[in-house]
């Protein structure tokens, strides 16, 4: 099963030392488990995850992902207050660390998380630099992505047109 060969994964990176295996591994186990809807034990997973991930001297990246994988779970159990905190916190480190890939992704996220907080107009601006960000670097998924939420986001303001375009 998956979990098994997670575990597997798991358990060669205790035996050989291997921090930064290991915190990809809990990263993934605990999408794995959100995916499935088990919340707590997807948090749990994550939370090891981050907490490694902070011990790593030169893989900053990983605290973000940790911290994004966090906001992301929180944000559909509808702990939105926790899921901004994280997501922020995940957006200062890729700045911090320039990276435009995962800015643009968090941006989305967190425009994302506005927009279940019934929050349409700040989610338009997030939606808007996310959307520069990834065509920037020529992120085709992402941009895709982007354009749902701030489609979404926009006929969600009573913006139609702009809706429209966002979605074609």
């Amino acid at each position: 099963t998956a979990f098994a060969l997670q575990r597997k994964v798991i358990d060669l990176a205790d035996q050989n030392d291997w921090p930064l295996e290991k915190v990809m591994a809990l990263n993934t186990s605990g999408l794995t488990w959100w995916t499935l809807g088990d919340h707590e034990r997807a948090l749990r997973e994550l939370e090891d995850a981050l907490s490694l991930a902070r011990t790593l001297r030169i893989r900053r990246d990983e605290v973000a992902t940790s911290l994004n994988n966090i906001g992301l779970v929180y944000r559909e159990m509808g702990e939105f207050k926790k899921g901004l905190k994280a997501l922020e916190e995940a957006l200062a480190i890729d700045r911090e660390i320039k990276s435009k890939w995962a800015i643009a992704y968090d941006l989305k996220n967190i425009a994302l998380t506005y927009l279940e907080m019934e929050k349409p107009e700040k989610a338009a601006i997030l939606f808007e630099e996310a959307l520069a960000t990834a065509s920037e670097i020529g992120n085709k998924i992402n941009e895709a992505k982007i354009l749902v939420g701030m489609g979404d986001a926009l006929a969600s303001t009573g913006r139609d047109a702009e809706a429209n375009t966002a979605f074609q």
